[in-house]
C-alpha cells in the first residue's frame, strides 16, 4: 500500500456476527480503525420496526480527520439506518450523512 495515499473503501464482512470487528477503511496503515458489530437487537426507523438488526459502529480515518460510523443492518432487507459524522481539525468541510430507510418491499 502506498503510504502517501489514503484509500476509502467502507468495507463490510458478511455474514454479520455479534462481536466481529474489522478495519472499515484501509488508510494510513499505522493507525488502523475498526468497526464492531453488536446485536441482534430491535430498532425502529420511521414507521418501520426491525427485530434482530445488526449494529455496526466505530471510527475511521486518521487523527484530526476522522468520522464516526453508526449503521443498522437488517437481514433480507439491507441497511435500514446509516449515520456518519465527520470530525477533526483537518476537515475544513463537514459532511455528515444521516440516512434511513423510508420504505421497502420483500418479494
Amino acid at each position: 500500500m502506498d503510504h502517501t495515499s489514503w484509500y476509502l473503501l467502507g468495507q463490510y464482512i458478511f455474514p454479520l456476527k455479534s462481536g466481529s470487528s474489522w478495519q472499515y477503511v484501509l488508510s494510513w496503515p499505522t493507525i488502523p480503525n475498526y468497526v464492531t458489530v453488536t446485536g441482534p437487537s430491535d430498532i425502529t426507523v420511521g414507521n418501520n420496526s426491525f427485530a434482530n438488526a445488526w449494529h455496526v459502529y466505530g471510527n475511521a480515518g486518521v487523527p484530526d480527520a476522522s468520522f464516526a460510523i453508526d449503521e443498522w443492518f437488517e437481514d433480507h432487507v439491507g441497511f435500514v439506518k446509516k449515520y456518519i459524522n465527520t470530525f477533526g481539525e483537518f476537515l475544513f468541510t463537514r459532511h455528515n450523512l444521516d440516512w434511513y430507510l423510508v420504505s421497502y418491499e420483500l418479494k
